[in-house]
């Protein structure tokens, strides 16, 4: 378990982005680099957002923990019910937008300050450490949570998100029906 009398390293504490157990780096324009846009952190929708914390207890709500147990069983390609060290590096591909993938030195962090079981394979991170291990991250950082979740396509309701293809399919529908109703109402110009 998570000792809470001892805080991960900063190094831990200021990676801890689910796939950035590594520091991001965002370059800002000099004021005198007048047409530069600046390079900001990925933004997630400005949709509404469910809580993630209990603001009673600190801890993750029910719709969030939900939400990473989905994660962690998707991430969990072998069933065993741990995260090995191969699945965490794919976990931290798709949660990072430029596909960075946790390193060594941030695999032996995640191994010593969450919930991790030896095993035959190598063991592997609990559930139990996903959820310490995004607990710390939301305290942190709660503005990556979120930019983890819509990478890994969630809405900020918690909903998985429907592929871009189908939400193309979907809106190319959308617009036909309209224009079939337009049609049928005799209201299309020529």
């Amino acid at each position: 378990l998570l000792n809470p009398w001892h805080a991960p390293s900063p190094c831990a504490m200021g990676k801890m982005g689910m796939g950035k157990l590594g520091a991001k780096k965002i370059r800002r324009p000099k004021k005198a680099d007048k047409g530069a846009k600046e390079d900001a952190e990925p933004k997630t929708p400005d949709s509404p957002r469910v809580p993630l914390m209990s603001e009673e207890d600190g801890e993750v709500t029910r719709k969030f923990k939900q939400t990473l147990v989905q994660l962690f069983a998707r991430f969990d390609a072998d069933g065993d019910k741990l995260l090995s060290e191969e699945e965490l590096i794919a976990f931290s591909r798709a949660a990072n937008e430029d596909e960075r993938e946790f390193d060594n030195a941030e695999l032996q962090e995640v191994k010593e300050y969450f919930d991790w079981k030896d095993g035959p394979n190598g063991g592997g991170l609990t559930l139990r450490g996903f959820l310490q291990m995004y607990h710390t991250q939301t305290m942190a950082r709660e503005e990556e949570t979120w930019q983890d979740l819509y990478r890994l396509g969630y809405t900020g309701q918690l909903e998985i998100r429907p592929p871009p293809a189908m939400r193309a399919e979907g809106a190319l529908r959308d617009k036909l029906e309209e224009l079939i109703r337009l049609g049928e109402a005799g209201d299309l110009e020529a």
